[in-house]
């Protein structure tokens, strides 16, 4: 029986003892197989390039064909069904202000008042508004008011000065700032309004002219109540005049410390042209959702 031979140079020992016989066996049938490994090497690659790039080839091919209008149609189906939030913005916005009537009367010698009817019918929405009047070329300088939600009262501009009775009168509106009332913060804000603005006028009554007493202008006398469980710094009041349905002229009324449960005589003077009253209505001018127009209950 025929034995192989080992190689010479496996006879080899490396005094050294870095490369090893091992090592140079591996690195021999490396140098022997080297082109064959290549030629494997490359047949892997291209097979591996013929499938992915072929699959990728038909994929996209696929949908060209098929997957494209199939995707358009789904595209459409859910523009159709999802909700237009364009088109619903305006149900969640807040309403404009509804305007109504608008009225310039005399206060005193070259002085009028400029009084428009103005409704905020928002459930939840508090405004701030600049305004002024217009009388053709002449105009009021700017004020400002809040309007608390779902309230209609007037909006006026006292003590213009003007050589002659303004004519055409306009509201316009300079500035407007929107507040809603958060739900958490607020959840009834009906009942959150009606508890704090519990005011009330009693004993009302009109007093003419009196040329033997002396006094020369009519005099709107009565009682104001705070009805309400708080008390407020400096509210303020319009106080509208009527001669039967009809308004015949406006007050601005200011009061300070206006504590809870008490009642204050007031006694005001008209000065404008010779008017009889038969009813007024008082509309509260308080921002009650600033928690700085309250009175801390601590303070007598």
């Amino acid at each position: 029986m025929l034995t192989k031979k080992p190689a010479k140079f496996e006879k080899y020992i490396d005094p050294t003892g870095e490369f090893t016989n091992k090592e140079l066996r591996l690195a021999e049938w490396y140098l022997r197989h080297k082109i064959l490994l290549g030629k494997i090497g490359a047949g892997v690659l291209i097979v591996w390039c013929v499938v992915t790039i072929g699959y990728s080839i038909w994929g996209w091919g696929a949908y060209l064909i098929f997957g494209w209008s199939q995707d358009r149609r789904l595209i459409s189906q859910q523009a159709r069904e999802l909700q237009n939030y364009r088109a619903l913005q305006p149900l969640y916005a807040a309403k404009e202000l509804e305007v109504e009537s608008v009225q310039v009367f005399r206060s005193g010698a070259k002085k009028f008042d400029a009084v428009a009817d103005v409704k905020n019918v928002n459930e939840r929405w508090s405004v701030r508004l600049k305004y002024h009047f217009v009388f053709g070329s002449e105009a009021t300088p700017i004020a400002e008011t809040v309007l608390l939600p779902q309230t209609a009262r007037p909006v006026a501009f006292f003590g213009y000065q003007s050589d002659s009775y303004p004519e055409g009168a306009q509201f316009i509106i300079d500035e407007i700032s929107w507040r809603r009332l958060n739900p958490h913060a607020f959840p009834d804000v009906a009942g959150y309004q009606s508890e704090r603005l519990q005011f009330a006028a009693e004993t009302f009554v009109f007093r003419p002219p009196e040329a033997a007493s002396g006094v020369a202008v009519p005099g709107i006398v009565f009682d104001l109540l705070n009805q309400s469980a708080y008390s407020y710094w400096r509210p303020a009041f319009y106080v509208d005049l009527f001669n039967g349905f009809q308004r015949v002229g406006i007050l601005f009324l200011s009061t300070e410390q206006f504590r809870a449960g008490t009642r204050r005589a007031i006694d005001l003077r008209y000065f404008g042209d010779q008017l009889t009253v038969t009813e007024i209505r008082v509309h509260p001018v308080v921002d009650i959702y600033d928690d700085s127009v309250y009175m801390s209950p601590g303070i007598f």
